[in-house]
């Protein structure tokens, strides 16, 4: 075992908050931030729905449903802004305490960014070779604008998830367990946030659990939660709007390439639910959490 848990400095800061609860209180707050989170993010879905059905009608389904994925990734801007606030000012404790760090942002994003494309990619291509991917085409032409929106929408949703998760959730429990028992927790807790996504099933739930350990390492291995965001972000953009999958179950509309699951190997593409369901993601992601802990950690601290 590596000192991959050893030298933390962020989590180490959330040790001198002033509310410091049981984790079975944190969980029971974490399942009541879900829902409180969940109103936050509809104040801004429904007049951004009414918005665009007055602007698609009922003539135009696909334009309004791929523009609906936009204003609900959007959306999730309310909950991030609701988690940090609850932070700064119910539990006392810094962002400096939540991973959100400033040295290094640049670099930690970009490598955050690059391992999520190229970890995502291997995950498609193995499917592509044993043929339960087959690639169907580019579909930019006259998307341009609405992917370029798709992208942003994407880094706010996957720094929403990684500040609830491993930014609040995860920090918070390390002050009362080791933070490997902390690292698991969270990421079961991430894998139940998805657990009405369209095509779940054991296998995704499995593989939810994982890549929640891999955002989780990432971020205990690089002291900050800026890669484990970019990583999240990247994950989802490239499968749902570069190469034109289902993410976690939902389609998104217009990407730059086009690729359909085949219906062939679904145990290993993932079927319904789309390539994060299937034996290629678990392969992948059981390979990152070994490469994680395995290679030993510079420690430094990020500020």
């Amino acid at each position: 075992m590596t000192n991959i848990f050893k030298g933390n400095h962020y989590y180490d800061e959330a040790k001198k908050m002033t509310f410091n609860s049981h984790p079975l209180l944190t969980m029971l707050i974490f399942v009541g931030m879900f829902f409180g989170t969940a109103v936050a993010q509809l104040v801004i879905m429904i007049p951004g729905s009414i918005v665009l059905a007055l602007i698609f009608g009922t003539e135009n389904q696909e334009a309004y449903d791929a523009w609906g994925n936009f204003v609900s990734l959007l959306s999730t801007a309310a909950p991030a802004a609701l988690v940090i606030v609850y932070c700064l000012y119910a539990e006392k404790r810094s962002a400096y305490s939540m991973g959100l760090t400033k040295k290094n942002f640049g670099k930690n994003y970009l490598i955050g960014a690059l391992i999520g494309f190229a970890a995502f990619s291997a995950a498609m291509f193995a499917c592509v070779l044993i043929g339960g991917v087959k690639y169907v085409g580019t579909d930019y032409q006259g998307n341009i604008p609405f992917i370029i929106c798709m992208c942003i929408g994407w880094l706010i949703q996957g720094a929403e998830e990684e500040i609830l998760c491993r930014g609040w959730l995860m920090t918070t429990l390390s002050t009362k367990m080791p933070m490997w028992a902390a690292v698991i927790l969270n990421s079961v807790a991430f894998a139940a946030l998805h657990l009405m996504n369209n095509g779940i099933n054991l296998l995704s739930i499995v593989n939810l659990t994982l890549v929640g350990i891999v955002f989780s390492l990432i971020a205990v291995r690089f002291d900050s939660l800026i890669p484990s965001c970019a990583f999240h972000s990247l994950w989802n953009l490239v499968q749902g709007n570069f190469y034109g999958l289902a993410v976690s179950g939902n389609e998104c509309g217009g990407s730059v390439f086009r690729f359909e699951i085949t219906g062939t190997n679904e145990l290993l593409s993932g079927g319904t639910f789309g390539i994060e369901g299937g034996l290629a993601t678990t392969i992948v992601n059981v390979i990152m959490i070994i490469l994680l802990v395995a290679i030993p950690k510079k420690n430094t601290e990020s500020k």
